[in-house]
């Protein structure tokens, strides 16, 4: 199916540019996280991303009974979050027995979870967050009638996020459960798109991304002129700049979809953004401990650490893909799914 003037929308039951897409937003979390003078800047954007665009690919008619839904759920999120724990939990003290010390493990924040996961185990909050966005705006849909009731429910979420980022931030809860009250928002408005089809729709799409363009040079013209202040850190319940932090997020999201489309036309584009894509979750849960362990041995610049922090999970990807155990455990693909394609072809029914 082709969308004229905009890009391929599926190939082989994949959507493929949000897969470009998500290979961007992969590139941004690395990249946020590699130190350079500008990385925080991915901050104000990247996580919304995904959880836009797990929305986006969230589809209510499809999703089974609730049971089955947390059931898949979980396989497919919660299987590879356990199973990277303890590959990386392993490795570290394997490393450290080697160099006769003994392994510094935070055995509570391996069991909590959330905000308390620094190191090689910083991303794994979003993970079990999504997870609960996920079941939680399963069961809005599912159960709350009228539509406008699902809304205001979504808008208290907001609400008592911005109070809790406001006012308690440093309140924990296990598994950032919390962040999913902020991060729905997002996801429903992923699912907003998809259902109004406003993303595919050429002329409605080229207005919206002329509009978040000139937001977007207005806002970081103003940031740079120390107009106004902003930040954004969902792991760390810092969302409390109201309305900027919807507004902002969502306008980069919107200019980096029509981006994506853009760049799905080009081949070389779509074969190396979508192949990121697809991978993007083995390279969210390793880029920081394959730099931590490969940073003991080299000096690591920025863009040593982009480089690394995507070539060798993505490496990991294409292997783990085509054996069926390594598939259901570290990348949460059913194993009885076909090996050759996997990381070509697969379905796009994921965030991450």
């Amino acid at each position: 199916m082709t969308v004229q003037g905009i890009t391929a929308e599926k190939n082989d039951n994949r959507i493929i540019w949000l897969d470009v897409m998500k290979g961007i937003g992969i590139l941004s979390v690395v990249w946020g996280h590699a130190g350079h003078p500008y990385s925080f800047l991915m901050f104000f954007f990247h996580m919304p991303l995904f959880f836009f665009i797990s929305g986006y690919l969230y589809r209510s008619a499809g999703a089974g009974t609730p049971l089955q839904y947390l059931v898949r759920r979980s396989k497919q999120l919660l299987v590879p979050y356990v199973f990277y724990i303890v590959l990386i939990t392993v490795f570290l003290a394997v490393l450290s027995a080697l160099k006769g010390q003994s392994a510094d493990i935070n055995w509570t924040a391996l069991v909590l979870g959330g905000s308390k996961l620094e190191g090689a185990y910083g991303t794994f909050w979003f993970v079990t967050c999504l997870f609960f966005v996920q079941i939680f705006f399963d069961f809005v849909i599912r159960k709350i009638r009228p539509r406008w009731l699902v809304v205001l429910v979504i808008a208290a979420c907001f609400v008592f996020a911005f109070w809790e980022s406001r006012f308690h931030q440093d309140f924990f809860v296990p598994w950032n459960m919390d962040v999913a009250l902020f991060g729905i928002v997002f996801y429903a408005l992923g699912f907003l798109f998809k259902q109004k089809k406003w993303l595919v729709n050429t002329q409605l799409n080229k207005i919206i991304l002329l509009f978040s363009a000139v937001f977007l040079v207005l806002f970081f013209y103003a940031y740079f002129q120390d107009y106004l202040r902003f930040g954004l850190d969902f792991k760390h319940r810092q969302y409390y700049f109201f309305g900027m932090n919807i507004l902002v997020p969502m306008a980069a999201i919107l200019l980096i979809s029509g981006l994506s489309r853009m760049l799905a036309n080009w081949t070389f584009c779509r074969r190396v953004l979508s192949s990121l894509g697809q991978s993007s979750m083995a390279i969210m849960f390793l880029h920081l401990f394959v730099n931590s362990v490969i940073g003991g041995f080299i000096t690591m610049s920025p863009w040593r650490f982009l480089i690394i922090g995507i070539l060798f999970p993505w490496l990991w990807f294409e292997f783990a893909s085509r054996i069926p155990g390594l598939r259901f455990l570290a990348l949460g693909i059913n194993p009885k799914r076909p090996a050759i394609g996997i990381g070509i072809s697969g379905r796009s029914d994921r965030s991450i």
